[in-house]
């Protein structure tokens, strides 16, 4: 989880680990809904490619497929 990143890995853990809701979590990071599930889509994305990930590829985030630029991210 380490790797996934931020802002991602917070909203993964509110949303998937602690159990808030969506508004609960737009709320607490202070964006709205739709960033809000913006953040998960991707941040499970980036999880589920680290998870599958042969080893040599997960030890370097670096890697290919798991650079996620924020550029692109809704405020």
């Amino acid at each position: 989880m380490s790797r996934v990143p931020e802002p991602f890995r917070t909203t993964l853990i509110l949303r998937d680990i602690e159990g808030f809701v969506y508004e609960e979590v737009a709320e607490m990071q202070g964006v709205n809904l739709g960033t809000v599930k913006s953040r998960l889509v991707r941040g499970r994305a980036c999880l589920k490619a680290l998870l599958l990930a042969p080893a040599s590829v997960a030890r370097n985030p670096q890697g290919r497929g798991l650079d996620i630029p924020l550029e692109e991210e809704a405020r």
